[in-house]
């Protein structure tokens, strides 16, 4: 039997849809492109705004509409939070909660699914199988050792998220936070590059708090100490950290080990410190301030980019002018720019002085050419100059020529040979052309 998965939203959401994709293979069943035929099709869904949403939504319209003979499995956030909408659309067959998608195998058997893809059983409603995720107490992983094109792996060692900052559903989606002990992370990440695979992003949804439920009490920093004791040529990356989970020996690790990136991405929200304090964020911007002062003149190519969400509730005019001077003056490398998602269930939600959606929508647009200029600047730094860039398996569509990221989380042009791919290689920044950064690998210059 032939199955094939669509991917939206985080890392821990990629991640898992190779968790999901190794538990099908591991049956026997075969895996195809999105857009050709299958058996089973699952969509792992996103539902971090009603943005997500709607696109969740159209994928699985688009998916029942093409596939009419195929068996449909919506999983993850999405019918996590609002069950009753996926149950709501036509021609999906089952319904799985985050906790639940581990365990599809088991549900497509109890369903009897056949070599054709629908349940011998006639049915007019889908199968929902979705649990409390306030129950979810234990840190659930499936061994991968493959991802679709990628030269990149991710690797989830958290999940889950203890704080209630107000704008946020992530913690109804995904529960409190849980964690991978340290000896199965590190099984997994040598499997990883025993699987040649060059960069592994640890990831979680709280990635600061990886450790904390542990009886052996670890840290994130505990377990990088680890890590880079493995011998080989790769490179760790962090996804996304809170201000107040970049710790002074956290910095001073990074600074002192070639083997992880120099970059930093900073889940910041606003630059306003009452904005902050209505999100039920744990920090000011006097501490964002210092922080991001002792990262870079400790780590000073180190590329920082951060979340901004425009539009919180309350925000005036002012206090958009007063954050948006704020990230002017902060060198951050690239910016993450999101409209304000008004979510049920969230004490947002109910906040009064909803911005209205031009207004959001115009700060967005600014805040974008914001990051579009400080992107730019950061490119600017490093022209004529070599930087370690590890090759990606595609060549860019539009410029033919070979792609990937350095360190510091530059995207850089190559026109070279696929000889390279999958390499770590010094890369001479050449040029910028259309907002593109171009460069010659350094062998040949």
């Amino acid at each position: 039997m032939k199955f094939k998965i669509a991917t939206l939203g985080c890392r821990n959401n990629q991640y898992e849809s190779a968790e999901v994709r190794a538990c099908f293979e591991k049956e026997g069943f075969q895996p195809v492109p999105f857009n050709s035929r299958a058996d089973i099709c699952v969509i792992n869904t996103c539902s971090v705004t009603e943005k997500s949403n709607y696109r969740c939504r159209q994928i699985i319209r688009k998916t029942v509409d093409s596939n009419p003979d195929s068996f449909v499995v919506v999983v993850g956030c999405y019918p996590q939070l609002d069950t009753n909408a996926v149950k709501s659309l036509h021609g999906v067959d089952l319904i799985l909660g985050n906790d639940e998608k581990l365990d599809i195998i088991e549900h497509l058997r109890d369903l009897n699914v056949n070599e054709q893809g629908k349940s011998f059983d006639e049915k007019t409603e889908p199968k929902v199988i979705v649990g409390n995720s306030s129950n979810d107490t234990t840190f659930r992983s499936k061994e991968v050792n493959h991802f679709a094109g990628k030269t990149k792996a991710f690797l989830k060692i958290q999940t889950g998220c203890n704080y209630k900052c107000t704008f946020c559903v992530v913690t109804l989606a995904r529960g409190q936070s849980r964690s991978a002990d340290t000896a199965t992370v590190v099984r997994q990440f040598n499997r990883l590059l025993e699987n040649n695979f060059r960069e592994i992003t640890l990831s979680g949804i709280h990635l600061g708090s990886f450790g904390k439920d542990l009886s052996s009490q670890s840290s994130l920093y505990e377990l990088l100490r680890e890590l880079i004791k493995i011998e080989g040529d790769f490179r760790i990356r962090l996804s996304s950290l809170g201000p107040m989970d970049i710790s002074d020996e956290l910095i001073d690790l990074i600074a002192a080990s070639p083997k992880i990136c120099n970059h930093l991405h900073i889940s910041l929200q606003n630059g306003s410190d009452r904005i902050l304090h209505t999100m039920k964020r744990n920090y000011c911007m006097e501490y964002v301030y210092d922080l991001m002062n002792k990262i870079t003149s400790r780590i000073p190519d180190i590329g920082v980019g951060a979340d901004l969400i425009a539009g919180f509730p309350g925000e005036t005019d002012q206090e958009f002018e007063e954050a948006l001077g704020v990230v002017k003056e902060l060198p951050f490398s690239y910016l993450h720019v999101f409209n304000f998602s008004r979510r049920k269930n969230t004490a947002a939600y109910d906040l009064p002085d909803q911005v209205p959606n031009r207004v959001r929508k115009q700060r967005v647009f600014i805040l974008k050419e914001l990051a579009r200029q400080k992107s730019q600047k950061f490119k600017e730094r490093f022209l004529k100059k070599d930087l370690d860039v590890l090759i990606e398996q595609n060549r860019d569509p539009e410029t033919g020529c070979l792609k990937g990221y350095t360190g510091n989380y530059m995207s850089v042009h190559i026109d070279d040979s696929d000889d390279l791919i999958n390499q770590i290689i010094p890369v001479y920044l050449s040029r910028i052309e259309n907002e593109r950064l171009f460069g010659v690998y350094s062998a040949n210059v």
